[in-house]
């Protein structure tokens, strides 16, 4: 797991990918696109007025809908960054609003795997500035109609 949280010019911007030196067990290409499927979900869900706690709602509904109930409760989901590597987190009880033109790098995790990327919240969608790669192996990330690409694990 090789994971930056890097600084340019006063701002943050945070990303995770995985490199496998062995092929991937069905196991993990399981979790790997179940936390694709959070990913897309968070990510195309973020939109300026929702609260933070809405968000992390949004989350674990995901985790259950893919098959991993509690896995939002192992690891932190992310939240609002830019001068911090997370200005606020989200959890269920967070009052913080998403405002448009706002940095977020949401991550989540399922033993064993993670996504994350750094998207600017807009009016009309997201933004992902840490993009995959032309080059990177990519997973289609789902959330109902709606797809994203999300980083796949590559296997050397």
């Amino acid at each position: 797991m090789l994971v930056s949280c890097a600084s340019f010019g006063g701002l943050i911007s945070n990303i995770t990918r995985f490199v496998s030196f062995q092929p991937l067990s069905a196991e993990i290409k399981k979790k790997q696109q179940a936390v694709c499927n959070v990913d897309a979900t968070v990510n195309l869900s973020t939109k300026p007025g929702k609260t933070l706690g809405e968000m992390f709602k949004i989350i674990e509904k995901a985790y259950a809908d893919n098959g991993f109930p509690g896995e939002a409760a192992l690891h932190h989901q992310g939240g609002s960054t830019g001068y911090a590597g997370r200005e606020a987190f989200a959890d269920p009880s967070s009052e913080v609003r998403v405002l448009e033109n706002q940095a977020f790098a949401w991550n989540p995790s399922i033993t064993g795997v993670k996504s994350e990327d750094t998207l600017v919240c807009r009016g009309g969608g997201v933004e992902l500035i840490t993009t995959v790669s032309a080059d990177w192996p990519k997973v289609r990330g789902r959330f109902g109609d709606q797809s994203l690409d999300r980083p796949d694990i590559l296997v050397r």
